[in-house]
Parts: C-alpha cells; structure tokens; sequence
C-alpha cells in the first residue's frame, strides 16, 4: 500500500429504527458528513481505539452500521456484500444483531478531527448510522461508492 493514499470517510445517519422509539419526525432528513484523511492519520486513528497490542490489519472498502447510540450492527469490507445490503438495507437491518462488545461510533468519532466536532449530532440522534471506508484509487471501493451514491436519496429520505 502507498502512503500517498487519501482514506475518504463518510458517515451518513439514515434511518429511523422502528424498534426505536425515534424522537422527532422533525428529523425526518438524514445528514451526510464526510472527511478525507492521508492513510497514515487514519492508521493511527485506528490504533488509538484498537489498543489491543496485536497485529491490526485493515482492509478496503469497509462498511459499518451503527444503531443511533453508536453500537455496532454490522461490519464488513467485502464489496458485494456491502452493495447488497445498501441495496436491501431497510429490510436487512431489523434481522441485525447489536455487538456491543465491538468498538463504539463515539471511540471512533473521537479519532477524527471533522467528525469529532460534530459528534453530539452524529451519534445523539435517533437514526442509525452508516460509515463507508474507502481509499483513493481502489476498485471495489468505488463499486461500494457508486452503490452508496445510488441508494443515499432512499436512505436519506427515510424516516
């Protein structure tokens, strides 16, 4: 991997779980919030929350969704599976199961510096989140892009 490499990170809160009791249909809109990060400041963001002292391995694209408090649901960096599940999310995500064990948005959210002030609109709303990785130049994130461009009206309008 080359470290001239830009990391490009979007967190797009789109949908109002039903098992949720969701606050205000005055937030009926999602937001999208996107940073761009050289691969070496997002490396060490990862090693700040992952402090575990073993070998971390990261792979592209990603795609993570985080239930409205910033608990994991899913996480993967296998694209088509990534595009099918932004294809079918709306359905999919009432059979996902939370792992609260995995690390929290807000850990994350903490480690980059856009984001970080705008967490309390980030996480403290009440719909989930979805964070998409991916690197400048890489094929299967550009798919997963394409297919997050392509569903984000859907997603954004969904309340």
């Amino acid at each position: 991997m080359t470290f001239g490499h830009n990391i490009h990170l979007r967190l797009l809160t789109v949908i109002c779980l039903s098992l949720l009791s969701c606050k205000s249909k005055a937030i009926s809109e999602g937001r999208l919030n996107t940073t761009v990060l050289p691969v070496s400041s997002y490396l060490k963001a990862i090693a700040a929350y992952e402090s575990t002292g073993e070998k971390t391995s990261v792979q592209f694209p990603q795609l993570q969704v985080y239930t409205p408090s910033g608990t994991l649901l899913y996480s993967s960096s296998d694209t088509m599976e990534n595009v099918g599940l932004l294809q079918d999310i709306q359905e999919r995500i009432k059979t996902m199961k939370q792992r609260p064990t995995a690390t929290n948005l807000s850990q994350i959210v903490d480690q980059i510096p856009d984001f970080k002030t705008r967490k309390r609109e980030i996480i403290d709303g009440d719909k989930v989140i979805i964070l998409s990785v991916f690197l400048d130049g890489c094929k299967g994130c550009s798919i997963q892009e394409e297919a997050l461009t392509n569903s984000r009206h859907q997603l954004l309008a969904a309340g």
